[in-house]
Protein backbone atom coordinates (compact mmCIF):
# COMPACT_ATOMS: atom_id res chain seq x y z
CA UNK A 1 0.00 0.00 0.00
CA UNK A 2 2.67 2.19 0.10
CA UNK A 3 4.46 1.87 -3.15
CA UNK A 4 1.14 2.44 -4.57
CA UNK A 5 0.28 5.66 -1.97
CA UNK A 6 4.22 6.73 -2.82
CA UNK A 7 3.81 6.22 -6.55
CA UNK A 8 0.90 8.43 -7.10
CA UNK A 9 2.50 11.36 -7.03
CA UNK A 10 5.31 10.72 -9.64
CA UNK A 11 2.17 9.60 -11.70
CA UNK A 12 0.81 13.18 -11.20
CA UNK A 13 4.14 14.77 -12.20
CA UNK A 14 4.59 12.98 -15.30
CA UNK A 15 1.04 13.35 -16.58
CA UNK A 16 1.73 16.98 -15.78
CA UNK A 17 4.99 17.36 -17.47
CA UNK A 18 3.15 15.19 -20.74
CA UNK A 19 0.42 17.84 -20.41
CA UNK A 20 2.90 20.78 -20.51
CA UNK A 21 4.66 19.19 -23.49
CA UNK A 22 1.54 19.01 -24.97
CA UNK A 23 0.45 22.07 -24.77
CA UNK A 24 3.72 24.13 -25.53
CA UNK A 25 4.07 21.95 -28.38
CA UNK A 26 0.46 22.88 -29.55
CA UNK A 27 0.94 26.80 -29.16
CA UNK A 28 4.43 26.05 -31.30
CA UNK A 29 2.24 24.53 -34.20
CA UNK A 30 -0.32 27.61 -34.10
CA UNK A 31 2.68 30.12 -34.22
CA UNK A 32 4.50 28.30 -37.01
CA UNK A 33 0.36 28.20 -38.67
CA UNK A 34 0.25 31.70 -38.43
CA UNK A 35 3.66 32.30 -39.55
CA UNK A 36 3.18 30.17 -42.96
CA UNK A 37 0.25 32.07 -44.09
CA UNK A 38 2.03 35.07 -43.12
CA UNK A 39 4.91 33.97 -45.54
CA UNK A 40 2.64 33.19 -48.06
CA UNK A 41 0.71 36.43 -48.06
CA UNK A 42 4.44 37.95 -48.72
CA UNK A 43 5.02 35.64 -50.83
CA UNK A 44 1.95 36.53 -53.27
CA UNK A 45 2.41 40.54 -52.81
CA UNK A 46 6.04 40.07 -53.84
CA UNK A 47 4.98 37.62 -56.82
CA UNK A 48 1.97 40.29 -57.23
CA UNK A 49 4.28 43.58 -57.15
CA UNK A 50 6.92 42.23 -59.23
CA UNK A 51 4.40 41.15 -62.08
CA UNK A 52 2.96 44.76 -61.96
CA UNK A 53 6.30 46.28 -62.04
CA UNK A 54 6.81 44.00 -64.72
CA UNK A 55 3.97 45.06 -66.84
CA UNK A 56 4.21 49.11 -66.30
CA UNK A 57 7.73 49.19 -67.11
CA UNK A 58 6.72 47.23 -70.21
CA UNK A 59 4.44 49.63 -71.46
CA UNK A 60 6.22 52.51 -70.39
CA UNK A 61 9.24 51.05 -72.76
CA UNK A 62 6.90 50.52 -74.97
CA UNK A 63 5.56 54.18 -75.20
CA UNK A 64 9.31 55.51 -75.19
CA UNK A 65 9.75 53.15 -78.31
CA UNK A 66 7.07 54.92 -79.93
CA UNK A 67 7.90 58.42 -79.39
CA UNK A 68 11.38 57.39 -80.91
CA UNK A 69 9.94 56.60 -83.43
CA UNK A 70 7.22 59.04 -84.13
CA UNK A 71 9.87 60.47 -86.93
CA UNK A 72 11.42 57.54 -88.24
CA UNK A 73 8.32 56.04 -89.54
CA UNK A 74 5.41 56.91 -92.50
CA UNK A 75 2.40 58.84 -90.36
CA UNK A 76 0.09 55.43 -91.28
CA UNK A 77 2.33 53.80 -89.08
CA UNK A 78 3.42 55.35 -86.10
CA UNK A 79 1.65 55.19 -82.72
CA UNK A 80 2.53 58.38 -81.24
CA UNK A 81 -1.17 60.00 -81.43
CA UNK A 82 -3.91 60.76 -79.04
CA UNK A 83 -5.43 57.23 -79.47
CA UNK A 84 -2.11 55.50 -79.26
CA UNK A 85 -0.99 57.22 -76.41
CA UNK A 86 -4.09 57.16 -74.82
CA UNK A 87 -4.55 53.11 -75.10
CA UNK A 88 -1.08 52.70 -73.32
CA UNK A 89 -1.67 55.17 -70.26
CA UNK A 90 -5.13 53.52 -69.99
CA UNK A 91 -3.39 49.89 -70.05
CA UNK A 92 -1.34 50.61 -67.12
CA UNK A 93 -5.01 50.63 -64.86
CA UNK A 94 -4.81 47.05 -65.42
CA UNK A 95 -1.70 45.80 -63.82
CA UNK A 96 -2.42 48.14 -60.79
CA UNK A 97 -5.89 47.38 -60.27
CA UNK A 98 -4.69 43.36 -60.22
CA UNK A 99 -1.47 44.05 -57.75
CA UNK A 100 -4.34 45.80 -55.42
CA UNK A 101 -6.64 43.12 -55.74
CA UNK A 102 -3.97 40.21 -55.43
CA UNK A 103 -1.82 41.97 -52.90
CA UNK A 104 -5.21 42.29 -50.40
CA UNK A 105 -6.93 38.98 -51.83
CA UNK A 106 -4.55 36.55 -52.11
CA UNK A 107 -6.89 33.77 -53.12
CA UNK A 108 -8.98 35.73 -55.32
CA UNK A 109 -8.34 34.60 -58.69
CA UNK A 110 -9.31 37.93 -60.39
CA UNK A 111 -6.94 39.83 -59.07
CA UNK A 112 -4.64 37.46 -60.82
CA UNK A 113 -6.17 37.44 -63.86
CA UNK A 114 -5.81 41.22 -64.44
CA UNK A 115 -1.98 40.59 -63.61
CA UNK A 116 -1.76 38.11 -66.82
CA UNK A 117 -3.84 40.75 -68.52
CA UNK A 118 -1.44 43.52 -67.65
CA UNK A 119 1.75 41.03 -68.41
CA UNK A 120 0.00 40.50 -72.29
CA UNK A 121 -0.62 43.79 -72.94
CA UNK A 122 2.39 44.75 -71.67
CA UNK A 123 4.29 42.43 -73.96
CA UNK A 124 2.47 42.96 -76.87
CA UNK A 125 2.39 46.51 -76.90
CA UNK A 126 6.61 46.74 -76.18
CA UNK A 127 6.74 43.87 -78.79
CA UNK A 128 4.86 45.79 -81.65
CA UNK A 129 7.45 48.89 -81.10
CA UNK A 130 10.50 46.69 -81.10
CA UNK A 131 9.18 45.19 -83.66
CA UNK A 132 8.59 48.73 -85.83
CA UNK A 133 11.80 49.79 -84.99
CA UNK A 134 14.13 47.21 -85.56
CA UNK A 135 12.37 46.43 -89.15
CA UNK A 136 11.05 49.48 -90.13
CA UNK A 137 12.37 52.60 -88.41
CA UNK A 138 16.21 51.30 -87.74
CA UNK A 139 16.49 48.06 -89.84
CA UNK A 140 18.75 45.73 -88.97
CA UNK A 141 19.84 47.73 -85.54
CA UNK A 142 17.98 45.74 -83.16
CA UNK A 143 18.16 41.84 -83.48
CA UNK A 144 15.11 39.55 -83.50
CA UNK A 145 12.81 42.01 -84.90
CA UNK A 146 10.67 39.74 -87.00
CA UNK A 147 10.32 37.55 -83.85
CA UNK A 148 9.14 40.43 -82.04
CA UNK A 149 6.54 41.35 -84.42
CA UNK A 150 5.83 37.49 -85.19
CA UNK A 151 4.81 37.67 -81.03
CA UNK A 152 2.87 40.49 -81.42
CA UNK A 153 0.49 39.56 -84.03
CA UNK A 154 -1.15 37.01 -81.64
CA UNK A 155 -0.60 37.41 -77.71
CA UNK A 156 -3.20 40.02 -77.86
CA UNK A 157 -5.93 37.58 -77.45
CA UNK A 158 -4.75 36.57 -74.20
CA UNK A 159 -6.08 39.84 -72.38
CA UNK A 160 -9.25 39.32 -74.19
CA UNK A 161 -9.34 35.80 -72.34
CA UNK A 162 -8.88 36.86 -69.25
CA UNK A 163 -10.99 39.60 -69.50
CA UNK A 164 -13.61 37.10 -70.23
CA UNK A 165 -13.15 34.90 -67.48
CA UNK A 166 -13.32 37.98 -65.12
CA UNK A 167 -16.72 38.61 -66.01
CA UNK A 168 -17.16 35.01 -65.21
CA UNK A 169 -15.44 34.87 -61.87
CA UNK A 170 -16.37 38.29 -60.58
CA UNK A 171 -16.76 39.34 -58.01
CA UNK A 172 -15.21 35.89 -55.56
CA UNK A 173 -12.77 35.03 -57.75
CA UNK A 174 -15.07 31.53 -58.68
CA UNK A 175 -18.17 30.47 -60.41
CA UNK A 176 -21.36 30.89 -58.97
CA UNK A 177 -22.56 27.29 -59.60
CA UNK A 178 -21.52 24.31 -61.26
CA UNK A 179 -23.87 25.81 -64.25
CA UNK A 180 -21.59 28.10 -65.43
CA UNK A 181 -19.22 25.72 -65.57
CA UNK A 182 -20.11 24.96 -69.63
CA UNK A 183 -19.66 28.50 -70.41
CA UNK A 184 -16.34 28.73 -68.76
CA UNK A 185 -14.98 25.64 -70.67
CA UNK A 186 -16.87 27.41 -73.75
CA UNK A 187 -14.74 30.75 -73.43
CA UNK A 188 -11.40 28.61 -72.79
CA UNK A 189 -12.04 26.49 -75.70
CA UNK A 190 -12.84 28.97 -77.86
CA UNK A 191 -9.99 31.48 -77.56
CA UNK A 192 -7.84 28.80 -77.70
CA UNK A 193 -9.03 28.21 -80.90
CA UNK A 194 -8.74 31.72 -81.96
CA UNK A 195 -4.78 31.83 -80.73
CA UNK A 196 -3.90 28.68 -82.55
CA UNK A 197 -5.91 30.00 -85.39
CA UNK A 198 -3.63 33.53 -84.85
CA UNK A 199 -0.42 31.29 -84.03
CA UNK A 200 -0.85 29.56 -87.25
CA UNK A 201 -1.22 32.85 -89.52
CA UNK A 202 1.45 34.00 -87.89
CA UNK A 203 3.66 31.11 -88.35
CA UNK A 204 2.80 30.43 -92.33
CA UNK A 205 2.80 33.88 -93.69
CA UNK A 206 4.77 36.47 -91.44
CA UNK A 207 5.37 39.88 -90.47
CA UNK A 208 6.17 42.41 -93.97
CA UNK A 209 6.90 46.14 -93.36
CA UNK A 210 3.67 46.96 -93.93
CA UNK A 211 1.32 48.07 -91.09
CA UNK A 212 -1.82 49.71 -90.33
CA UNK A 213 -2.74 51.45 -87.19
CA UNK A 214 -5.44 50.52 -84.78
CA UNK A 215 -7.20 51.03 -82.00
CA UNK A 216 -4.39 48.86 -80.01
CA UNK A 217 -1.13 50.58 -81.33
CA UNK A 218 0.29 49.67 -84.29
CA UNK A 219 0.16 45.75 -85.69
CA UNK A 220 1.98 43.93 -88.07
CA UNK A 221 0.04 43.62 -91.49
CA UNK A 222 0.49 40.14 -93.16
CA UNK A 223 0.43 38.90 -96.94
CA UNK A 224 -3.21 38.62 -96.61
CA UNK A 225 -4.10 41.83 -95.52
CA UNK A 226 -1.55 43.85 -97.84
CA UNK A 227 -3.47 43.67 -100.33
Amino acid sequence: MELAVTARPGRDLRRRMVSVRVFHTGARRGRLGARGMGMRVLTARWVAGCAAAVSVALIAGALALTYVDRHLVPAGMTGWDFSGVFEGVANLAVPVVGFVLASRRPANRVGWLFLVAGLALGLGGFLAAYGLYALVAAPGSFPAGRASAWLSSWIWVIPLAMLAFVFLLFPAGQLRSRRWRPAAWFVGGAFALIGVDLLVNATAFGPTRTARPARRGTRWCWPRCSS
